[in-house]
């Protein structure tokens, strides 16, 4: 890790087949890390492995990875026109990781045809809401997700438009 004076830049590419179980690592391990607290019921860490092992089974080939020199930081999942997931180890916060993987996401949305971005985060997760409203985005909807815990979780989807986004990289 370089100095804080002089971070290096994330590079972030599109994840291949041989990067299953870093997708898997990464989404497990920051979902319990980052989400969990926003969430109204104790989650089981083998469950949260399991959801991410068989979502990277079928959609790696959507994700993408950050790396900084050797490291890997974070990575990003896209599907049709939403951001899906996008997640940053810790330590990379606020050191440019999830702006990099944003564009990223953002591009592909573009080059797919879309010119609106959506992306759905806890309602009470504020450094997530406020790093979207940062890139752009804001609140288009409040709803409940109830797919997975019994009590609901208070959800917001937010929104940017994309006219002037960049292909994807």
């Amino acid at each position: 890790m370089e100095s804080s004076d002089h971070p290096a830049t994330p590079v972030v590419t599109r994840a291949e087949e041989s990067d299953r179980q870093l997708l898997e690592s990464i989404l497990a391990e920051v979902f319990l890390a980052d989400h969990a607290p926003y969430i109204p019921e104790p989650l089981d860490r083998d469950s949260v492995a399991a959801y991410s092992r068989d979502l990277v089974s079928r959609c790696w080939q959507r994700m993408a990875l950050a790396r900084v020199d050797d490291q890997t930081v974070g990575m990003a999942y896209v599907e049709g026109d939403k951001v899906e997931a996008l997640n940053i180890a810790a330590g990379w916060k606020r050191r440019g990781v999830g702006a990099a993987l944003l564009r990223w996401a953002e591009g592909n949305i573009t080059a797919s045809g879309h010119r609106v971005a959506l992306v759905d985060t806890q309602s009470a997760n504020a450094p997530a809401r406020a790093f979207y409203e940062t890139m752009g985005y804001h609140v288009i909807r409040h709803w409940p997700l109830t797919a997975f815990t019994a009590v609901p979780i208070p959800m917001v989807t937010m929104s940017k438009s994309l006219s002037g986004a960049n292909a994807p990289v």
